[in-house]
């Protein structure tokens, strides 16, 4: 057959073949068209036979060339594919509930299985008990602190003032109370925890810091009278100060006779004096407390004489090294130590408490 020409011609031969292209199956000019497009020029008498006569070559070249083709493709490869109906579908679905109740019997059987190997232990608990737990956890939340360094000093005697200054700053007197023993070191030393701040307490120090201020402050000495009154000369403001004062002075052991009418500078006599075993008193004592009661007036001062009588006696009935000690020993001492005024060193100057370490920063 030649090739058309023109778009006539085409279409001419395409209308005179129409009673073919109708007659014919589709699935046959899906079949031949692939054929066809593959081999375009292959006369008409070569054809396979079949059971339905041959397109013409006119609308097969047609097919060919036009969208027809590859439509048909993909006709051809729907065709191939296996088709299921609701009925197949519903064959492949196992129903649900068959499903759901193994499943079921699946986990019923695992938890049997971990229940079989845990271990069970029998805890007895009280509300007493659950009510100390909370407590203590809840002290424990209000005495957590930031972990910032607070002591810098190191133990050594030449900042000792230095290590004073943090103390007074950071410890106040409450919180001894709070202090736990961690317990004796070298028969000799307290080991004490704040939270968490280590601290090393001298015993013996401690103990007789307490026991004079205690001494200080209670203890009245006793005294001998003279057997002829002294009379003592003085300014009109240390006259003054010692008539304002006269209560200090006799806790301190001294006793005068105050003349109003006798003119200013000779109105007070000494009558009796302290006396201590071996300790004397006398004139220079009296204008030591004049001294400090000028700057400190109304209060309890002691001449250092009377200081070094009271830091004798607190040392000699105060713990001493090499004792051991108990842990409700060793809290009473730290307890006391928010009882006196200056617990940082004893009489003799010697340290009572230094800061070890920070636990929070090993």
């Amino acid at each position: 057959l030649s090739q058309p020409s023109s778009l006539s011609e085409l279409s001419t031969s395409t209308s005179q073949s129409s009673g073919h292209e109708e007659s014919t199956p589709v699935n046959f000019l899906i079949s031949s068209q692939s054929s066809v497009s593959e081999h375009s020029s292959i006369p008409s008498n070569e054809y396979p036979k079949r059971d339905t006569p041959p397109l013409p070559s006119s609308v097969l070249e047609v097919a060919t060339g036009s969208d027809i083709a590859k439509d048909s493709t993909d006709c051809l490869e729907s065709l191939s594919r296996p088709t299921l109906d609701d009925s197949d579908i519903k064959s492949l679905d196992p129903p649900s509930t068959e499903v759901d109740s193994t499943l079921s019997k699946q986990n019923d059987l695992d938890s049997e299985g971990s229940n079989r190997n845990r271990s069970f232990v029998e805890v007895s608990l009280t509300m007493e008990d659950l009510r100390k737990s909370v407590k203590k956890m809840c002290e424990k939340e209000d005495g957590k602190e930031e972990s910032t360094v607070k002591f810098r000093a190191v133990i050594d005697p030449s900042r000792n003032r230095q290590a004073e200054e943090e103390l007074s700053r950071e410890i106040s007197k409450d919180m001894f109370v709070k202090m736990e023993v961690v317990g004796q070191f070298n028969l000799g030393f307290i080991i004490a925890r704040l939270h968490s701040d280590l601290f090393i307490i001298d015993q013996h120090a401690t103990d007789e810091k307490y026991n004079f201020e205690t001494l200080q402050r209670t203890t009245s000495i006793s005294n001998q009278k003279l057997v002829v009154p002294q009379q003592l000369e003085l300014t009109a403001v240390n006259e003054s100060i010692l008539i304002d004062s006269i209560d200090v002075f006799k806790a301190n052991g001294f006793e005068f006779k105050v003349d109003e009418h006798a003119p200013t500078t000779r109105k007070v006599k000494l009558t009796s004096i302290p006396m201590s075993r071996n300790w004397t008193f006398g004139k220079d004592d009296i204008d030591e407390l004049l001294f400090m009661l000028q700057d400190a007036p109304n209060t309890l001062c002691r001449p250092s004489r009377v200081r070094a009588m009271f830091a004798s006696r607190a040392c000699r009935k105060s713990v001493m090294i090499g004792t051991a000690l108990s842990r409700g020993e060793m809290k009473r001492l730290i307890v006391h130590m928010g009882e006196i005024e200056q617990p940082w060193n004893c009489p003799h100057g010697r340290p009572t408490m230094r800061h070890l370490i920070n636990m929070a920063f090993l």
